[in-house]
């Protein structure tokens, strides 16, 4: 009997120590990530016209990524703020662009159906991929299929940049 107890509080021990190891990897994992993206967000209220952050997307497509800010400048007007891994940042009032819902309204004419919507910046690498002279995009995701397609449109006047084949 007592060779069974202590079979079992060692088992019990391992599950214990490899369930604390799992959750400190991915907590050490995360960490580092957020400390990333933290970072970025300071530089964003730093070295643009932002004084509070309301919101933050990452935009993935040519020309990125890019961290996305969008909040509050001085005048309390809303702004978004571009900010690349190098530490660039271009900033922009939101009231030169298309709003969200007039990027979905304008891609419905397109016969999509989008599930999810970010805002993002060409460089020149960016515009010369999707040969246009457009500098600020909405990406728009939505299926085909069961695959994932790209809808890019022009965020200043909401016409169309590219669209996946």
């Amino acid at each position: 009997m007592k060779t069974w107890r202590i079979w079992t509080f060692v088992g019990f021990a391992v599950v214990v120590l490899a369930f604390a190891a799992i959750v400190l990897a991915l907590w050490n994992d995360l960490t580092g990530e957020w400390k990333a993206e933290r970072s970025l967000a300071v530089y964003a209220l730093n070295h643009s016209s932002l004084e509070t952050i309301t919101s933050h997307s990452v935009y993935t497509g040519p020309g990125g990524p890019l961290q996305v800010y969008v909040g509050r400048d001085a005048f309390n007007q809303t702004s978004v703020a571009f900010v690349s891994n190098a530490k660039t940042v271009i900033s922009i009032p939101m009231h030169d662009l298309i709003s969200k819902r007039q990027a979905i309204l304008d891609a419905e004419r397109y016969s999509i159906h989008p599930i999810d919507e970010s805002l993002g910046y060409l460089d020149a690498k960016g515009q010369s991929y999707f040969r246009t002279k457009s500098t600020y995009v909405w990406e728009i995701t939505y299926f085909v299929g069961s695959k994932y397609a790209y809808l890019y449109l022009d965020a200043t006047n909401g016409s169309l940049v590219w669209r996946t084949p």
